[in-house]
């Protein structure tokens, strides 16, 4: 059902057993969407009249999720039965959240590429890299999940994990400037790979036909074009704690660490 227009949805029948006359026990919504999710708590919450148990799933415990659980939950009846359920904090590994979370870090990378580029006097209308999520063409996306899903492989080759981020108190993580380099020119050498294999090719700057200048080795590439990469590399830790994520050393330099580093993207190392 499309919850935002499905006239099934809003009949709710799905809700009732008709043959036993009995009502759902418990409701668990968790699509990607967290707006969607909650509005759509709210409304069956109203259909049920406030005494089912309804479970939302959200990525991360902060926005719309603290408000429900610390404001809603505490202070309105009404609300008591709706509960969060943040994945990211509420997990040991992330394996299982694969998608949603990989999802997100590409949207966070994506809205951290527009912020750059208008720094640098390039607005969102002259680029079709540089649109809305929601109107970006699927090749860019695409681009933008490969981004992020190197992020952690990135990481690990300097020794570095990510696990969930519980204390949003504490500074964030800084790269130093040997570590910056060395990132930067990975990330512009799985650009180019990323590239390449979409088609692309040197020329002048043309989305269209698919043609750029910066297919070429880091050293030939200009200063301001590496600063990119650079800029990038040290949004990571602001990127990353947007789906509740931190970086530390890998279990192996930190004793108690157990979970086991695998190829998936975002499989985390925890010391819980």
């Amino acid at each position: 059902m499309d919850f935002s227009s499905d006239p099934e949805f809003f009949e709710g029948t799905y809700l009732y057993d008709l043959d036993t006359d009995r009502r759902v026990d418990s409701v668990f919504i968790c699509t990607p969407d967290e707006p969607l999710n909650f509005s759509t708590a709210l409304y069956l919450n109203n259909k049920l009249a406030g005494d089912v148990p309804i479970i939302v799933r959200t990525v991360h415990s902060k926005g719309f999720a603290h408000f429900f659980n610390k404001k809603c939950n505490s202070l309105a009846e009404e609300f008591r039965n709706i509960h969060v359920f943040p994945l990211v904090s509420c997990s040991c590994c992330i394996d299982s959240l694969t998608d949603g979370i990989h999802e997100m870090v590409a949207q966070a990378v994506h809205e951290n590429y527009i912020i750059q580029n208008v720094k640098n006097g390039i607005r969102p209308s002259s680029d079709p890299a540089m649109q809305p999520w929601y109107k970006l063409h699927p090749e860019y996306k695409e681009s933008n999940r490969d981004q992020a899903a190197h992020m952690k492989e990135k990481l690990e080759r300097i020794g570095y994990v990510l696990i969930s981020q519980t204390d949003w108190s504490e500074p964030l993580f800084q790269f130093t400037p040997e570590q910056v380099e060395q990132l930067a020119i990975a990330e512009h050498d799985r650009w180019m790979t990323e590239r390449i294999s979409r088609g692309w090719k040197p020329g002048p700057r043309d989305p269209t036909n698919k043609t750029t200048p910066y297919l070429v080795s880091w050293g030939e590439l200009e200063e301001k074009i590496r600063d990119y990469d650079r800029n990038f590399i040290r949004s990571y830790p602001i990127i990353l704690s947007l789906v509740d994520l931190k970086i530390v050393p890998s279990p192996e330099k930190t004793a108690g660490d157990s979970c086991t580093i695998s190829g998936t993207p975002w499989t985390c190392a925890t010391n819980i």
